[in-house]
């Protein structure tokens, strides 16, 4: 961004923000050379123009117990193995374009054991963020069921365009904690 003056003798100066990854606020502070007096202005926000760069990687760390290992919705159909941070970006996979339509879709667990909350998050109004209203619990899968369905209603609201889908799976996780959460897409 650009600092203007409003007189001539000011010059302008541009500042470069680097590795920004989501929206931010700034604030400019100046102070005159001559008499140290400092000026600190109002908060600018700084939004990227590629929402895709803002979204954040899952805090997963271990899949060695139980992993996703297929999703499918419509004409996609995603396998995976265990990754070493527990995260895989299929965010190449071809588009789907529903509206309005009820949506069935299946996820599969590999697991020793332990229970995994499953969930689906889609980022409606594509913001980078998925809110609370953007998540669906689809259920709690296990080694005895390793398959839980739900269906998904794409909303008539939902803007046109590529838009960010996101499945969870979190140990022992039941609805409320996903819907609880201040960043259910990440934590």
């Amino acid at each position: 961004f650009a600092v203007m003056s409003p007189y001539a003798s000011i010059a302008v100066i541009t500042y470069t923000i680097a590795d920004q990854t989501e929206h931010s606020t700034y604030r400019l502070t100046a102070t005159c050379s001559y008499s140290t007096q400092v000026v600190i202005s109002n908060e600018i926000e700084i939004a990227l123009t590629a929402v895709n760069l803002c979204y954040c990687t899952p805090n997963n760390t271990d899949c060695s117990d139980e992993y996703i290992s297929n999703v499918s919705i419509g004409a996609i159909n995603n396998s995976s193995t265990c990754s070493p941070n527990g995260y895989h970006d299929y965010t190449t996979s071809v588009p789907i374009q529903i509206l309005n339509k009820e949506i069935p879709i299946p996820v599969s667990i590999t697991s020793n054991g332990t229970p995994l909350g499953i969930a689906v998050m889609i980022d409606y109004n594509q913001d980078g963020v998925f809110s609370n209203a953007e998540v669906q619990y689809i259920g709690l899968a296990n080694y005895s069921n390793p398959t839980v369905s739900s269906t998904i209603i794409i909303p008539a609201t939902a803007l046109n365009g590529i838009t960010r889908m996101r499945i969870r799976g979190l140990y022992y996780m039941g609805a409320s904690n996903f819907l609880n959460s201040s960043n259910p897409g990440c934590e």
